[in-house]
């Protein structure tokens, strides 16, 4: 467990995860906004030109898919946007391993 003191920003994304696990219809929708910015800005960064804009969102939502889903199991002591981060870096990474061009070629003996 971490023991610097949490910010106001990681304060308030937590306090929106907790409204959408008490059933909020709105928390998640801006906890998706409030975490979104930073989240894009750090996959650019790690990624700069290997990956496309659009791979970045896409990316960055299926992040915020697995947060909605596993939400009820989030440990509030986790740094959010950092765990997004993590979630979203893995997905860009399998789709650009997916984008590699594969070899089922045989090799080719040239005796």
């Amino acid at each position: 467990m971490n023991n610097r003191p949490m910010s106001a920003e990681h304060s308030f994304r937590l306090r929106l995860l907790q409204a959408h696990r008490d059933g909020d219809p709105h928390a998640f929708t801006l906890l998706d906004r409030a975490c979104r910015q930073q989240l894009m800005k750090r996959l650019r960064r790690k990624f700069r030109n290997s990956i496309l804009n659009a791979d970045c969102e896409d990316a960055g939502q299926i992040a915020m898919i697995k947060l909605a889903c596993s939400a009820t199991a989030f440990a509030s002591d986790v740094a959010l946007v950092k765990w997004l981060e993590t979630c979203a870096y893995r997905h860009a990474l399998n789709m650009l391993r997916r984008q590699r061009p594969q070899s089922n070629s045989p090799l080719i003996d040239a005796m």
